[in-house]
C-alpha cells in the first residue's frame, strides 16, 4: 500500500560516484520512485529543468561546482526555490549541515547510510514539503495553500508588490470536446508561458502557482506588470493554435452540446485573461479580500473579451 503512494514521485540523485548512484537509485526504485541521475552540478541544474523533481538527493563534494552553490542556485531561482533537497555528504562537519540548512535545504543525511534512513528521511521530507506546498500533480507548482500563506507574509510586512491572476477562456467547453488530455496539454503550455515570461521579466523573489483548474496567480516585485500579462497573452496566443487539429482551424469552430441537446460554438482559439493588481498594500486587509478583487477583475476581463489583462486601479483608503 505504501508502495503506490510513491507512484510518479520523481526523484532526482546527483552524486559524483557511480557506486552511491547506483545503490540509491536500486533502493528509491524499488519503493516505486520515478529517478534521475545527474554525476556533477552543472548536469543537475540542467536535468532539474527537463526532469521536474519532486525532490533533490544532492551530494555537497561534487566536480566543478559544489552542492552547496547547486542548492544555493536552486533557492535563488523562482521556478525551482519550492523544491526540497535533501543534502548528502561523508562529512560529519557541522559547518556544512549549518551552511545547507542556512541556504534553505531540507534536511542532511551522512554516508555511510542505512535505506530504512534514507527511505524514511525522503517520505518526511516529501510528506511535510506536500503538505506546506499543496503542489498541483500536473504542473508540479505550488498551489493555494502555498500561495495563501506567501501572500499573507508579505501583506503583514507591508512590502509592496503586484499580483496576476490568469485564466483560460471557455476552458471547459474545449475540455469537453477534445478531452481531458489534451486540456492537460493547454494548461501545461500556459505554465511554461508563464514561467518563461516570468523568468524574463520578472525577479528572482517572484513566486507563480497553480490554484486549480485553468487558473495561476503570479507574484512579482518587478517593476513590468503589464509588460508581464501582455507577454503572457501573446505567447499563449502563439502556442496555443497547436491545440486545434488542422481540420477544425480550417473550419473555424467547433461545436457542443450540453444535456439539453443545446449547440454552442466555439472559435479554434483558445485566449486567456489576465488581472492584475499592482503596489498591493494596505487598501486590503486579507488575502481573501485580494483574491476576490482579482476575480472580479478577471470576470469583467472575459466580459469585454480575451487575451486581455484588466488593471485595478482603485487608490489606497488612506490617501489623501
Amino acid at each position: 500500500m505504501e508502495a503506490e503512494k510513491q507512484d510518479n514521485i520523481r526523484v532526482l540523485v546527483v552524486d559524483d560516484e557511480p557506486s552511491i548512484l547506483e545503490i540509491i537509485t536500486f533502493m528509491l526504485e524499488n519503493e516505486g520512485y520515478i529517478v534521475a541521475n545527474a554525476a556533477t552540478g552543472s548536469a543537475a541544474l540542467e536535468k532539474v529543468v527537463s526532469f521536474r523533481p519532486d525532490l533533490i538527493l544532492l551530494d555537497v563534494m561534487l566536480p566543478e561546482t559544489d552542492g552547496i552553490e547547486v542548492a544555493r542556485n536552486l533557492k535563488n531561482n523562482f521556478r525551482t526555490r519550492h523544491i526540497p533537497i535533501i543534502m548528502v555528504s561523508a562529512k560529519r562537519d557541522i559547518e556544512d549541515k549549518v551552511l545547507g540548512m542556512e541556504i534553505g535545504a531540507d534536511d542532511y543525511v551522512t554516508k555511510p547510510f542505512s535505506r530504512e534512513e534514507l527511505l524514511a528521511r525522503v517520505k518526511m521530507v516529501l510528506r511535510r514539503t506536500r503538505d506546506q506546498l499543496d503542489r498541483n500533480p500536473l504542473t508540479g507548482l505550488p498551489g493555494n495553500i502555498y500561495i495563501e500563506v506567501e501572500t499573507r507574509k508579505l501583506m503583514k510586512s507591508g512590502e509592496h508588490f503586484n499580483m496576476l491572476y490568469v485564466d483560460i477562456d471557455n476552458f471547459k467547453p474545449f475540455n469537453d470536446y477534445y478531452g481531458y488530455d489534451q486540456g492537460d496539454v493547454a494548461i501545461e503550455i500556459l505554465r511554461d508561458v508563464i514561467l518563461n515570461t516570468v523568468e524574463k521579466l520578472g525577479t528572482s523573489m517572484d513566486i507563480v502557482a497553480h490554484i486549480g483548474g485553468d487558473d495561476f496567480i503570479i507574484i512579482t516585485f518587478s517593476d513590468s506588470t503589464e509588460k508581464i500579462a501582455d507577454e503572457i497573452i501573446k505567447g499563449f496566443s502563439r502556442q496555443s493554435k497547436s491545440l486545434f487539429p488542422k481540420e477544425d482551424i480550417k473550419r473555424g469552430y467547433f461545436v457542443t452540446v450540453d444535456r439539453k441537446s443545446k449547440k454552442s460554438t466555439y472559435k479554434c482559439n483558445l485566449t486567456i485573461s489576465v488581472a492584475l493588481i499592482k503596489d498591493i498594500d494596505s487598501r486590503f486587509t486579507n488575502y481573501a479580500q485580494l483574491v476576490d478583487s482579482a476575480m472580479e477583475l478577471k470576470r469583467y476581463a472575459k466580459s469585454i473579451g480575451g487575451n486581455r489583462y484588466v488593471e485595478e486601479r482603485r487608490v489606497s483608503n488612506n490617501s489623501s
